[in-house]
């Protein structure tokens, strides 16, 4: 699974608790 950030349209609230949630979960996040 992977989850594509966009540049100037999303907003993450508490990013650590995001990418620490995404890794349990096994998907990949793509910021760009």
């Amino acid at each position: 699974t992977c989850l594509v950030i966009e540049a100037r349209k999303t907003i993450i609230i508490d990013k650590p608790k995001t990418l620490e949630l995404a890794d349990e979960l096994g998907i990949c996040i793509l910021g760009r």
